[in-house]
């Protein structure tokens, strides 16, 4: 959520600009059905996140935990890929994040934060141990 307030307060119009470029590549992706390269724009999505703070410890702090992640997150990536087949254009929790940020919606931010983070919960919990 600190990175979250800090690129409220300091995103510029080119950092969301960047932000909505990945959200459109992850539509084309789903469009595709590749979920790799959809996974691969959801890390970038969140990177200008970070980006959009304009502090370089959050940028650092996610590109360790990111690359560690994608290392591991084969099943998140399907859970997340297979619910957003079913939604429409916008309705994924990335679009509205993106606009939760964009308007200055913090309250939205969290909620929106524990709704990605409740994927976690479609996950058996012996591939989790295993990450």
């Amino acid at each position: 959520m600190a990175t979250t307030r800090l690129a409220i307060k300091n995103a510029t119009e080119d950092n969301f600009r960047k932000m909505e470029d990945c959200l459109w590549k992850m539509e084309d992706a789903i469009k595709n059905n590749d979920i790799v390269l959809h996974g691969q724009y959801d890390y970038q999505f969140h990177l200008e996140i970070c980006r959009a703070t304009k502090n370089d410890i959050f940028v650092m702090a996610y590109k360790v935990i990111g690359n560690t992640l994608m290392q591991h997150t084969t099943k998140l990536n399907e859970a997340f890929f297979e619910k957003a087949l079913k939604q429409k254009l916008g309705d994924d929790v990335h679009w509205k994040l993106y606009r939760a940020i964009k308007a200055g919606d913090i309250d939205a931010c969290r909620k929106l934060y524990a709704e990605m983070f409740s994927v976690y919960e479609i996950i058996p919990s012996d591939v989790i141990e295993g990450c």
